[in-house]
């Protein structure tokens, strides 16, 4: 009985040692959890640097920022000149006026371009692709020059480039409305102009570096895909340009009647159609060219003082605008004739320009060179312009 009791109460005081171990854990404060905020990294700011250059602006592949490109395309056979800024959206901004400068002082000797540099310009020997690099007075921000073969196509590179800054395509047909024509120094050329604003990508930062060519034969771009050539006709078996009868019809967008002794001239891009005529190796020479700009290019006075410009006349005001003006038919719609002469040339020159607005774009047939072939012209010039059916 005794020992019976003793068991009962081990057993007991184990129970209770359990029970009390059982309750001590059970009811012990828990440690208390501690939280921390942790920042984020902020990423640096894309094109924060001052000189707003593509190049500087290609640190953070991930990124985007407001960009501007300033691009012209001249083609002097046999190749096509590139001129192009690009960057930071203000930075380029600043000097549009200047870069318009720049590409309308161009001129040619012997097929190497040389040029006026806007004040602050500094010009750096080419390297590689690149015959020049030109800094426009800011670090890291450049305009660089790269001749190509002259099979380019405006409307590819213009659509790369809007590309690059995020822009949509444009058409064939509103090709016109993004590129502006400048007229070059010498007056027998012209650059095909674009100012193009939008988004620029680590990526696009990176393609602005590159190459400016699009579906150039010799470019990675011979075969399918490819755009016909800017500067036309193609050559004939003989090597010689063939007359325009039997050349590969450009399409101007209208039907015309080609006069005798026309032959089909370089043609593409912003050029619809040209034609020379006279003596094509001596003085005599003389080309017409159709063309289109936007309506804000219609105005008068403005086109009248640029093309004086090119015969080397000093510009003249809304009074004198008169003289030289009269009108002519373009088919069946009435057009402003432009008739200019630089008596005090030599050779002396000439010019005839009709000028037609017609809906989104305005239409010029211009006939400029020799003024005794000029002159030799007027009624075929007359006839051809008469015969234009859009």
């Amino acid at each position: 009985m005794i020992k019976r009791y003793r068991s009962l109460c081990s057993l007991c005081a184990f129970m209770a040692i359990l029970v009390s171990l059982v309750a001590g854990t059970g009811c012990r404060k828990e440690s208390p959890i501690t939280s921390y905020n942790i920042p984020k990294e902020v990423a640096p700011t894309v094109g924060s640097s001052d000189s707003g250059s593509a190049a500087s602006m290609n640190s953070q592949s991930n990124t985007t920022a407001k960009g501007r490109m300033l691009a012209a395309i001249v083609v002097e056979e046999p190749k096509a000149w590139f001129f192009k800024l690009m960057g930071g959206d203000a930075p380029v901004a600043r000097h549009v006026d200047g870069f318009r400068e720049f590409v309308a002082s161009v001129k040619f000797a012997d097929g190497v371009p040389e040029w006026d540099l806007p004040k602050g310009w500094k010009q750096q020997a080419g390297s590689g692709m690149r015959f020049a690099t030109l800094n426009v007075g800011q670090p890291g921000l450049d305009v660089s020059v790269i001749a190509l073969p002259s099979n380019q196509s405006v409307l590819e590179n213009v659509n790369r480039w809007r590309a690059q800054l995020g822009q949509p395509r444009v058409e064939e047909s509103t090709l016109d409305e993004s590129v502006e024509k400048i007229d070059l120094a010498n007056g027998e050329n012209f650059a095909s102009f674009v100012n193009i604003a939008g988004t620029l990508s680590g990526d696009s930062m990176g393609m602005g570096m590159r190459a400016p060519f699009a579906n150039s034969a010799g470019a990675n771009s011979a075969g399918a895909g490819s755009k016909p050539p800017m500067a036309g006709p193609p050559p004939s078996a003989g090597g010689g340009s063939p007359p325009a009868a039997a050349a590969a019809a450009p399409q101007p967008g209208f039907e015309y009647q080609t006069p005798d002794g026309w032959e089909l001239g370089r043609y593409g891009g912003m050029r619809k159609i040209a034609f020379v005529m006279g003596d094509a190796e001596g003085d005599g020479k003389a080309e017409l060219t159709v063309t289109t700009l936007g309506t804000a290019g219609s105005a008068v006075l403005p086109n009248v003082n640029r093309w004086r410009g090119q015969l080397g006349l000093p510009p003249t005001d809304e009074e004198g605008l008169a003289e030289s003006l009269s009108e002519i038919q373009v088919g069946d719609e009435t057009a402003t004739l432009v008739q200019l002469v630089a008596e005090s040339a030599a050779p002396k020159q000439a010019m005839m320009v009709a000028l037609l607005p017609r809906g989104p774009v305005t239409w010029f047939f211009k006939l400029m060179g020799d003024a005794q072939t000029v002159e030799s012209q007027k009624d075929s010039f007359e006839a051809f312009v008469n015969s234009v059916k859009f």
